[in-house]
């Protein structure tokens, strides 16, 4: 059976290399940018599909028999795409979505349903360590920039974003490792005073949360997306072994352990 795994997050690496590993399986990766092949097993897409239609035409073409989306939590219009482009063939749809965090007692976060609302209620004069990704940003990066003219804000991203950022916004390079010292001593080296995210969930993006915690810093979050009622016709999971197991190891194909 063929397996189109819509992936870019470090869950869908390792469920890829779990599925490699099971008998009668053709794992194909789809990744929205190029990563280095040694990253995944089985074959990479690169770029995208063009939407529903184009991702139609490929399950169809390669006859796919299991689509599984394990994108970021906040890649909305993928996941719209995904449940219909496997509505219109008949392909089987799984999604792979991490939980996402719990405030804790000596967390100080506010939620908000909106990117632009969260910026409005950060004060003036802030220094905001901004951790959003920066292609996130682009349609909305004048209003956002406007609500925070009067501070200084920190954007961390992987990849340069492809607009330009306000002059009172610094870029900060994604470094792997990242540990809870790091993050605690970037807070620190940049006097943040604010934290401006997404619930995005894991435990290594946690670690941010956590080191501003320990400094007593106020996060300002961007909800989850709301399910749509469609999520509902699909089977979800939050880790790759509830996956692995509720799907593989109860099915034909099972676990080879050698």
């Amino acid at each position: 059976m063929k397996i189109l795994v819509l992936a870019g997050t470090e869950e869908a690496r390792i469920l890829c290399h779990r599925l490699s590993e099971i008998k009668g399986l053709e794992v194909i990766v789809s990744l929205f940018q190029k990563i280095l092949p040694s990253d995944y097993p089985g074959q990479i897409i690169a770029g995208g599909f063009g939407g529903t239609d184009g991702l139609v035409n490929y399950l169809q073409k390669e006859r796919i028999g299991l689509l599984i989306d394990a994108t970021h939590p906040y890649s909305s219009t993928i996941n719209s795409n995904a449940m219909a482009a496997s509505r219109k063939t008949g392909t089987e749809y799984i999604r792979l979505v991490r939980k996402k965090w719990v405030t804790g007692p000596v967390d100080k976060w506010l939620e908000f349903a909106t990117l632009l609302q969260a910026c409005q209620k950060i004060p003036s004069n802030s220094r905001i360590f901004a951790a959003l990704g920066g292609k996130n940003l682009g349609r909305d990066i004048e209003e956002i920039g406007n609500s925070l003219a009067q501070s200084r804000v920190y954007l961390r991203v992987m990849e340069h974003p492809s607009f330009q950022l306000p002059p009172n916004w610094n870029m900060l390079e994604y470094t792997p490792p990242i540990t809870l010292e790091g993050e605690k001593a970037l807070l620190m080296k940049y006097g943040i005073t604010h934290i401006l995210c997404r619930n995005s969930g894991g435990e290594i993006s946690k670690l941010k949360l956590k080191a501003g915690a320990e400094l007593g810093l106020d996060v300002f979050m961007l909800a989850r997306p709301c399910d749509s009622e469609g999520d509902r016709d699909f089977k979800i999971f939050s880790t790759v072994e509830e996956l692995l197991k509720s799907r593989f190891k109860m099915g034909n194909y099972l676990f080879d352990p050698n």
